[in-house]
């Protein structure tokens, strides 16, 4: 247990550790601002985030060639005068774009998982980060906090989606039974209403509670991440990007994949970005492409099936064109075919029909 209080303690001060990282009076090491050369300073392997918008990129250029950088980068030291970025890469490839030759810089001694977990908080707390990156942090986040690697993450959480699950039907069922249970936010129970100490309300699972830390110290519901955001990693790869690069909603995009055919799927995705369709407007129209009215045959291959019908029957069964009912409606739908066709009935052929014996 008091490993888990451990991870509670440091999982719940996530934004505190943030704080401290960036130069609380309180922190043991000083933070050191300066300027360095721009060349000095070199992309960590790992960016949170890819997608800049260019048109927001550019405004940010001509600030900083009129007003310079006002903000500080945040640094780590590295080897041989170089130095990591931690925070603020859209400051530094604007200064780049800017040509500048020096930036002002805050050098602060941090391990790289320090940095990263820097990288990434400071990112996901950004309004306008983008589903995918906003996805893909959180799933660093959560790697680095359970120490493992990314490509686990996802299962796990999908093993707590289903825990909660069967615990909630394990509820349902009881309670039909007539057993009243009560369940707390981790998905525990106790009979009858009462509390059970005993169980100690943990999940079976230690890292299901500190996934929900994680979730509690951004502000995010972990349900509604794995039912809405899991998924949009396993979009095709031009709706990942449309996705990325702002062009789209992620609910849109979710939307759009329904449509397997990728040329479909591709010219979609362009009408809607380009006449700004809404979800309902998509919805509705995959609708009709996955489940269209079924075909019916021209009306040439229909009366050529169905004279094709009469001859074989009159050939097979004379009896039933013998019947004057028979006859009569035949008569009838014969006209109606006349008409159709823009010929006026022909009175000699219905009166001979009519005195007509019999066919033999």
């Amino acid at each position: 247990m008091s490993g888990s209080k451990s991870n509670h303690s440091r999982t719940s001060s996530l934004i505190g550790e943030k704080e401290l990282l960036l130069g609380s009076d309180k922190g043991e090491t000083s933070i050191l601002s300066t300027t360095v050369p721009i060349e000095a300073i070199v992309l960590s392997a790992f960016r949170p985030r890819r997608y800049f918008d260019p048109k927001a990129m550019e405004s940010l250029v001509e600030s900083i060639e009129k007003n310079g950088i006002l903000q500080p980068l945040l640094v780590r030291p590295l080897e041989a005068e170089k130095y990591e970025l931690v925070v603020g890469e859209r400051r530094y490839l604007g200064a780049r774009k800017a040509k500048l030759a020096e930036v002002p810089v805050a050098i602060r001694s941090i391990s790289a998982k320090e940095a990263l977990y820097l990288a990434l908080l400071e990112n996901l707390q950004r309004e306008d980060l983008n589903a995918v990156d906003e996805t893909e942090g959180v799933l660093q986040l959560l790697a680095l906090e359970l120490e493992r690697d990314l490509e686990e993450v996802p299962p796990l959480l999908y093993r707590m989606k289903n825990y909660r699950t069967q615990k909630s039907k394990s509820a349902l069922g009881a309670a039909v039974g007539g057993d009243r249970l009560d369940f707390d936010f981790r998905g525990n129970v106790s009979p009858n209403g009462r509390v059970d100490s005993s169980r100690g309300n943990v999940s079976p699972d230690p890292e299901f509670e500190q996934i929900k830390l994680v979730f509690a110290s951004l502000g995010t519901n972990w349900e509604t991440f794995i039912r809405t955001r899991l998924p949009l990693l396993n979009l095709p790869a031009g709706l990942l990007e449309a996705v990325r690069t702002g062009r789209i909603k992620y609910t849109k995009a979710q939307a759009i994949a329904r449509v397997k055919d990728e040329e479909k799927r591709r010219e979609l995705l362009e009408r809607a970005i380009a006449d700004k369709w809404s979800l309902s407007r998509i919805k509705s129209y995959i609708k009709s492409l996955l489940d269209p009215e079924p075909e019916q045959d021209s009306l040439s291959e229909r009366l050529d099936s169905t004279y094709k019908q009469i001859k074989k029957s009159l050939k097979k069964d004379r009896q039933l064109w013998q019947d004057f009912q028979n006859r009569a409606r035949l008569k009838e739908i014969l006209e109606e075919l006349d008409r159709l066709l823009g010929k006026a009935p022909d009175s000699s052929r219905a009166e001979n029909e009519d005195s007509a014996s019999p066919v033999p």
